[in-house]
């Protein structure tokens, strides 16, 4: 039986969140092409939902796997540290997006 590379699936994970993330920047930037009337933009705003839920699922199965890793002693390579960063990074891509979303509501 072959032994679980946990780093390797976490790295494989925050890839897709990478371009689940760059998917819905493009959809952001399309929203008059894909909402033209409010069906097609409630239905926009479904499917964006639902890739943001799928990034986010993604990104708890990578912590974990990160975690688990680290508990088993699996040696450090570039796929630990650029799933760490990428997990840093969407950590304050949350965080931002919080913020910003707070502020256009309160002004």
């Amino acid at each position: 039986m072959t032994k679980t590379k946990f780093y390797t699936w976490a790295f494989r994970f925050t890839i897709w969140i990478v371009i689940i993330q760059v998917v819905l920047i493009i959809f952001g930037f399309n929203i008059e092409y894909f909402a033209q009337d409010v069906d097609s933009l409630f239905n926009f705003l479904e499917k964006a939902n639902v890739l943001g839920l799928i990034a986010l699922l993604l990104f708890i199965v990578a912590v974990v796997f990160l975690i688990i890793g680290y508990v088993k002693r699996e040696p450090q390579n570039y796929q630990f540290w650029v799933a760490l960063l990428l997990c840093i990074g969407y950590i304050i891509n949350l965080i931002l997006g919080q913020v910003m979303v707070t502020t256009y509501v309160l002004f």
